[in-house]
């Protein structure tokens, strides 16, 4: 079951049948009455942890997972969280994931209400596109604003409660964070409509600021290495947003959703794609370089043909539906580099 739009914007549940095709597939709809929608929905705990699952896209969590995993075993290694604060550890990993859910959920809302999900028929489920949660009826454009409020206001919460432990500085980078995981589809400053905008403001967020966030929640220290040790997962991060924007490019523009992607097309966003992974793994070499990270964290650099096997495909197939496996690759690779800094971070400890 999911929900269509008729010609007069009104919104009406139907039941959707896929049929594979060589090429990608075709879809039917028959429109259910109300009653059948309302039985379609989730009943039952395990339809509901599934549904639960699609909406908070708990895949994607681990472009926070990562991140703040690698700040605390780069805490650590540094001799500035030893004994290492486990539980203040577990708290603002929550904290964090609760934020990165909230952007979720408020992003389905706004790209609902500009249309640009509604008249995505091209995304890669579940890699673009958005939750589809409002769509298949799991939420209502209302209840997916209020959820995300609400988990923006359990991660405020999480955030004051460590901004008492470790100083009031940290309350900085919670509200960087809250401000982008708004703005970014939400008028007027729509960040993911503003050429590159919206693009950056990913990558610092989850990427050199998530870092330095977590070892100041850690520590109470705020360090310029800790930005620097940041900057390759904050480039993955953004290469997943900016491959999962390539099967969402003509709804996008449709939606006045004018970012990267949208401006240099698919085969530009394509080679754009390819340095966002290569500038990934230079920060790897420049924070060994400038100190910034240990030189056991040049283990990362064993995710390469990873990352040349994501540029192949998205450089042959971006017009086309076998580039879903470069949006799955990306995640997968931001998630291997992520876990090989960590344990880079962590030998380094151990052995100096």
């Amino acid at each position: 079951m999911t929900a269509l739009r008729r010609a007069d914007g009104r919104s009406f549940a139907a039941a959707v049948t896929l049929t594979s095709l060589a090429d990608g597939y075709t879809a039917t709809a028959q429109p259910l009455p109300e009653m059948a929608a309302e039985k379609a929905l989730p009943r039952g705990l395990a339809p509901r942890l599934k549904a639960v699952f699609t909406v908070a896209r708990v895949p994607f969590l681990t472009a926070t997972v990562a991140p703040v995993a690698f700040a605390g075993a780069w805490a650590w290694a540094t001799g500035i969280a030893r004994p290492f604060p486990w539980l203040v550890f577990v708290v603002a990993t929550v904290a964090a994931a609760l934020l990165h859910t909230a952007a979720n959920l408020l992003n389905d809302y706004f790209d609902w209400k500009s249309g640009a999900d509604p008249g995505n028929n091209d995304h890669f489920a579940p890699f673009s596109g958005g939750s589809r949660s409002i769509e298949l009826g799991l939420l209502t454009p209302k209840g997916s604003m209020l959820a995300g409020f609400g988990a923006m206001a359990a991660a405020t919460l999480l955030g004051l409660g460590l901004a008492l432990l470790r100083g009031w500085g940290l309350l900085a980078f919670g509200a960087v964070g809250a401000f982008v995981a708004w703005s970014y589809t939400a008028p007027p400053l729509r960040l993911a409509a503003r050429r590159g905008l919206g693009e950056l403001a990913v990558g610092l967020c989850f990427g050199p600021l998530m870092v330095a966030g977590a070892v100041f929640a850690m520590t109470g220290q705020h360090l310029w290495q800790a930005y620097l040790a940041g900057a390759p997962l904050g480039a993955l991060t953004a290469a997943i947003l900016w491959i999962n924007e390539i099967p969402d490019l003509n709804a996008d523009r449709a939606a006045g959703k004018t970012n990267l992607v949208v401006t240099l097309g698919a085969a530009g966003a394509a080679k754009g794609y390819v340095v966002l992974l290569a500038l990934a793994f230079v920060s790897v070499v420049a924070g060994v370089a400038t100190r910034a990270m240990p030189l056991w964290t040049l283990l990362a650099l064993l995710s390469l043909p990873l990352a040349v096997r994501n540029s192949r495909i998205a450089l042959a197939h971006y017009g086309d539906r076998q580039l879903v496996q470069a949006n799955a690759g990306t995640i997968q690779l931001q998630l291997v580099v992520g876990m090989l800094l960590t344990v880079g971070a962590v030998v380094a400890g151990v052995w100096g």
